[in-house]
Order: structure tokens, then C-alpha cells, then sequence
């Protein structure tokens, strides 16, 4: 069972990177910098899992997650200028 919250934490922290950064913080690189932050708490809810499970397959799908998330934080060319 504290498998199954963990991950509900992890998807709710995951949802909510896109959500806060923009409504919390007006600098563009502060936003990238807080998503990045967010979505890397979604990795570490897998981890904290996957220890106590004593079972390192938990981890994978909390970690494919957060990748993807990292993937689609990078800002874009626009966003940098």
C-alpha cells in the first residue's frame, strides 16, 4: 500500500510541475529551474518506493516519468531568448 501512495504522490508532483511553475513565478529561468525540481521529486517518491519495497523494478516507472518530464521541460528556443 505505501507503494501504491507513493506513486500517487509522484503522479500528483508530476501533474503539478506543469501547474505551479507558471502560475508561482514570473522569470523564465526560476520556472525552469522549479519544474525541474518538481518532476525530480517524482523520481525520488520511485526510489523512496523502490527502497522500502527492497524491489529496484518499482523504480522504472517513476523513473521513465520523470525522463520524460525533464525531456519536455527543456526550454525551447523562444523561451531562451
Amino acid at each position: 500500500p505505501i507503494v501504491l501512495v507513493l506513486y500517487g504522490a509522484a503522479l500528483v508532483t508530476y501533474l503539478f510541475s506543469y501547474i505551479a511553475p507558471s502560475r508561482v513565478v514570473a522569470h523564465p529561468q526560476t520556472r525552469f529551474i522549479m519544474r525541474l525540481a518538481l518532476t525530480e521529486a517524482v523520481a525520488i517518491y520511485g526510489l523512496i518506493a523502490a527502497l522500502i519495497a527492497h524491489d529496484w523494478r518499482i523504480y522504472i516507472g517513476p523513473w521513465i516519468v520523470a525522463i520524460v518530464g525533464f525531456m519536455q521541460a527543456m526550454p525551447s528556443e523562444q523561451d531562451e531568448r
